[in-house]
């Protein structure tokens, strides 16, 4: 299989200069990688401006990239509560679309469910429906793609945010977690395009839970994994000077 490279600076050679001519792979990449190095940053700024990249693109991946934009700028800080639900209801839009035309995408499931679940806060009376959608996508994301790092990181961030009352299990979500910490090095996909975020976001979910649990030195190791991974990863960072 083909391993797939980070490429960074290709993202923002595109923002330079959006009229570089590269092929349709290499600049879904670029926006990929430009757009992964933002989320980790924190940059809201720049994951517009990367998102705006895409609606020029093509193909599976690039709508994938699109409703992968909008779930993180869902969660940008300082995002009002109406963009929040706007940007998770166009990320359900255009995976709704996606799925229905490639339902082998394990991915795009994964994606759906998170977003159908985050997204359940803004509907008190719709809330169960919303959830149970959720859970949908996320069985069939696991029957496509059960040994894929990023579903399992999706499945526990499921588990930890859901009621118990609807399954949610948060020492099930720390075994899907550190199964997925223990993939992700060796992940490979044979397709360039397809995500390769997710590694930092594990360790540092491991943190949150160890931290949750009163495990201080565990939740500390975890989150220093994570900025040995991405030394600019904001989210760490915050969360490390936190635990003092």
């Amino acid at each position: 299989m083909v391993m797939i490279r980070r490429t960074a600076w290709l993202g923002m050679l595109l923002l330079a200069s959006p009229v570089v001519a590269l092929d349709q792979t290499t600049q879904v990449m670029a926006v990929r990688d430009g757009m992964d190095k933002a989320v980790l940053e924190g940059d809201g700024a720049t994951l517009a401006q990367m998102a705006e990249q895409l609606e020029s693109l093509d193909g599976d991946w690039a709508e994938y990239y699109q409703a992968y934009a909008a779930y993180r700028r869902s969660q940008v800080s300082g995002t009002k509560k109406k963009q929040v639900k706007a940007f998770l209801n166009r990320c359900i839009d255009t995976l709704t679309e996606l799925v229905a035309r490639r339902p082998d995408l394990a991915e795009a499931h994964a994606l759906h469910s998170s977003c159908y679940g985050n997204s359940a806060q803004f509907y008190m009376l719709r809330a169960a429906a919303r959830g149970s959608a959720a859970n949908k996508a996320l069985q069939q994301a696991l029957k496509l793609g059960s040994g894929n790092p990023r579903v399992l990181l999706q499945e526990a961030q499921s588990l930890t945010y859901r009621p118990a009352l609807f399954g949610g299990d948060k020492e099930k979500a720390m075994e899907r977690l550190k199964l997925a910490a223990e993939v992700f090095p060796d992940w490979q996909s044979p397709d360039p395009e397809a995500p390769v975020w997710g590694e930092e976001e594990t360790w540092l979910f491991i943190g949150r839970l160890h931290a949750e649990a009163g495990r201080t030195a565990e939740a500390r190791a975890a989150l220093e994994k994570a900025l040995s991974l991405a030394p600019d990863y904001e989210a760490a960072q915050l969360e490390l000077a936190e635990l003092g």
